[in-house]
């Protein structure tokens, strides 16, 4: 597949998370999977900057790939102890924050998809901050655009409604709705991408 998510802890107190998409599927989608994690961990440890990670990102895809080959990426550092997370988002979807008292948000801040262009290309860093139960809802574009029988897209405006509808729900509990009513939207139909979700939430500091 060509979906990737990860979630990893470095010495600093920050944990980072990560979900991406690659174009195609096979061999080659795989193999820039399976390297796109560790050489963003290498990037982290040395450099710690969100933005500067991306961009030496975004050449190392863009010298060890096709020219058809490229990568969207949602990249996330999470203080531990503060609950800021900072964050670029290069051309992946929008992932959502639910607040604990049912608001939506989406995290757009960021810049085009990974390995297209070789020069450096501008990212903005975002910044949101976590309240106590705040939920992070991660997710790939097999969700979003799932096709109905008569060829409609699931849609981001549905999942948006669906998390406001799930307020009281903990991290499991909404994976499962959304895995529920996707499959209930696209019933009849075969899976036509990857499907991936990850959902955070904030139970306080180190928590």
């Amino acid at each position: 597949g060509g979906d990737l998510y990860d979630v990893r802890h470095l010495d600093d107190g920050r944990s980072v998370i990560m979900a991406g998409d690659v174009a195609g599927k096979g061999l080659g989608a795989a193999v820039l999977v399976s390297s796109i994690v560790p050489v963003a961990e290498v990037l982290l440890r040395g450099q710690g900057d969100l933005v500067s990670v991306v961009t030496a990102l975004n050449r190392q895809v863009w010298a060890s790939t096709d020219p058809v080959r490229y990568a969207t990426l949602f990249m996330g550092a999470l203080d531990r102890a503060s609950g800021r997370l900072d964050y670029v988002n290069a051309g992946h979807n929008h992932p959502f924050l639910l607040r604990a008292d049912g608001s939506v948000e989406r995290l757009d801040r960021g810049g085009m998809i990974l390995g297209v262009i070789p020069t450096s290309v501008p990212y903005d860093e975002g910044e949101i901050v976590f309240g106590q139960g705040d939920r992070l809802v991660l997710f790939t574009d097999g969700v979003s655009e799932a096709m109905s029988a008569t060829s409609e897209e699931y849609g981001e405006e549905r999942l948006a409604d669906l998390l406001t509808r799930c307020v009281a729900c903990d991290a499991q509990r909404i994976v499962e709705r959304i895995h529920q009513e996707v499959a209930e939207h696209a019933r009849g139909t075969q899976q036509s991408d990857d499907i991936t979700l990850m959902v955070l939430r904030f139970v306080g500091a180190d928590g």
